[in-house]
């Protein structure tokens, strides 16, 4: 295969930079600033690294300009090195043309309607009535039920689960294990007289994936009890994610792994979630809203902002976290104060570790 290269010049165009150094230099890769040679691009999006600075053999590095001046190589500068990272990464990853075709193995039923230029692994199977639009690739494993409809240049890796009835946007990404239209979590309490027993709530919705998304391995969003579950464009989903019934997720927001959505909570457009954060059900949250990972929501989120913990604005967060960090030190200064006022006797209320 042969090597993909690009000039200073031609980096500097795509991604809107200026630069330094001969716009004719060329680079064939990218990678860390520690494992460049002449050869690479790199870049510096963190200035706890700037060290590296100087003692990388990177060809050209992408960086702010206040960075500029530590840079011994030819430089990229932008306002945002990771974004500009991110689109020259893009150039030297170009996507692998697609062998079209159905493998022999694939289950399809006679009523689904498969595009054109659509590639099918084996041990596929496709439910009646089920659409595949062009360009869709399908991987080995997955399983696609009646009624479902998976948009144009649309890519699942190898075992997905469509339940009946969903909808996939167009070029949506969705990894290896993940199940999209499961029943969601349902049931009312009926007293029997020396207890009680649970009811199952038919779950009549299915799934809206808008165009765009991208759903990490493992993850399972959950079909709605009446309306669907919405999924809305450009939504960035991490693995293990765990997406209840009714839930709607705004346009190109991102959660990351392990976090949990209760049921018919929407979270509102271009929202941050950081990892193993749970969210309440029946809840709104803000566009704009970013909250730190491992958070407990269980209240709406009316203002954009940045939110953690257990439901705190986050400099208020952090301000507590300190401040438990330092509970023992001043437990001993409450000692020491009670000492010195109250002598020998006995305080009232007495503080115990």
């Amino acid at each position: 295969m042969a090597h993909i290269t690009f000039t200073l010049q031609q980096l500097a165009t795509h991604i809107q930079a200026d630069f330094k150094g001969n716009p004719d230099y060329t680079v064939q890769g990218i990678t860390t600033l520690s494992k460049a040679t002449p050869d690479h691009v790199s870049f510096l999006s963190n200035a706890h690294r700037r060290q590296e600075l100087k003692t990388t053999k990177a060809g050209i590095v992408i960086l702010s300009r206040k960075h500029l001046p530590y840079c011994h190589s030819h430089c990229l500068v932008t306002s945002n090195p990771y974004l500009g990272f991110a689109k020259i990464a893009q150039l030297f990853s170009p996507n692998v043309p697609l062998e079209y075709g159905i493998h022999s193995t694939a289950l399809i039923d006679k009523s689904a309607q498969i595009g054109a230029k659509v590639r099918i692994d084996p041990y596929v199977v496709i439910g009646p009535r089920s659409i595949i639009e062009e360009g869709a690739h399908i991987g080995t494993g997955s399983i696609i039920g009646s009624d479902a409809w998976v948009g144009r240049d649309s890519h699942f890796f190898p075992h997905v689960t469509l339940y009946d009835g969903v909808k996939i946007g167009q070029r949506v990404t969705v990894h290896t294990g993940t199940v999209i239209g499961s029943d969601g979590f349902g049931y009312a309490k009926e007293d029997t007289g020396n207890g009680f027993r649970w009811v199952k709530i038919p779950q009549q919705g299915s799934v809206y994936i808008g165009d765009d998304v991208e759903i990490g391995a493992n993850t399972t969003i959950d079909c709605g009890t009446l309306e669907d579950t919405r999924i809305e464009e450009g939504v960035i989903l991490d693995n293990q994610i765990q997406i209840a019934h009714n839930v709607t997720i705004g346009a190109h927001t991102a959660l990351a792994g392990c976090s949990v959505v209760g049921g018919s909570t929407t979270i509102g457009k271009f929202c941050a979630i950081g990892g193993k954060t749970s969210i309440a059900d029946h809840l709104v949250i803000a566009d704009h809203a970013m909250i730190a990972g491992g958070s407990n929501i269980a209240h709406s989120i009316e203002k954009p902002g940045i939110y953690g913990g257990p439901f705190l604005a986050h400099t208020n967060w952090k301000r507590n976290t300190i401040a438990f960090q330092n509970l023992s030190k001043l437990l001993s200064r409450v000692r020491t104060i009670e000492k010195q006022l109250l002598g020998n006797r006995s305080p009232r209320v007495r503080l115990k570790v």
